[in-house]
């Protein structure tokens, strides 16, 4: 488990990724499948 809110280091270490906004599970996507900005605006509610 890595929690952390550099997005690029989480995508170069992981494989999957679970993002999380105010304590619930909103999406699961492939490191290899999603950009920096794709989960900053997951993490935002922009998505």
């Amino acid at each position: 488990i890595l929690i952390s809110h550099n997005f690029d280091q989480v995508r170069r270490l992981s494989d999957q990724i679970w993002v999380m906004r105010a304590g619930k599970m909103v999406a699961t996507v492939r490191s290899s499948e999603t950009t920096g900005n794709e989960l900053v605006a997951l993490v935002t509610g922009a998505a």
